[in-house]
């Protein structure tokens, strides 16, 4: 079965470029197409106004991003508590400046993060958050929880990265809804 378009999007932030949404029938996931090379997307962060991506609040928009953020942890660490009686080791797939790790961090999990972006991971990083370098053969027992808030569609080769078994649990933030999986 063939992808179908799904919407056609633009970039108005940064690029202007304009992309199309397909949703994989298998998957119920929306890609993007077409997929920027590994080695160029990047581009599509490098901005002081990203505000996942910094910690600065100079604006009026990046603090209302900052307030809506925090409260956006509730859901999500109630959620994870539902399937997990005591915290246990969690990966979190583009940690942006690390606000799901450190609050995992806080709830006695033991979390790292895993952000590609130079600039957001060295941020991230004087505020205590620990990264892995590489997602090639993540899984396996290794965490129990690897989640994806707007991030598996970044992943290039998934295939090659995560090797999955009954016991680590896949969050992730899709278009359509929140999967926890395993």
């Amino acid at each position: 079965m063939k992808n179908k378009e799904y919407i056609v999007v633009k970039d108005h932030f940064l690029t202007q470029e304009e992309f199309v949404l397909t949703k994989d029938p298998y998957t119920n996931m929306l890609r993007t197409t077409p997929k920027p090379p590994e080695g160029e997307l990047v581009k599509y962060y490098e901005s002081p106004d990203y505000a996942s991506h910094n910690s600065s609040k100079k604006t009026f928009f990046s603090q209302l991003y900052f307030i809506a953020r925090a409260f956006s942890m509730w859901p999500k660490i109630l959620m994870i508590s539902k399937y997990f009686e005591t915290p246990k080791k969690a990966l979190d797939v583009g940690s942006g400046s690390g606000s799901f790790v450190k609050a995992l961090t806080k709830k006695g999990w033991n979390t790292v993060g895993y952000e590609p972006n130079v600039k957001a991971r060295a941020q991230a990083e004087k505020e205590g958050v620990v990264h892995i370098t590489s997602l090639n053969n993540v899984g396996g027992s290794e965490y129990d929880l690897i989640a994806f808030w707007h991030s598996l569609e970044h992943v290039f080769f998934l295939e090659n990265t995560l090797v999955f078994n009954f016991k680590t649990k896949v969050l992730i933030m899709n278009f359509f809804n929140f999967t926890l999986s395993h």
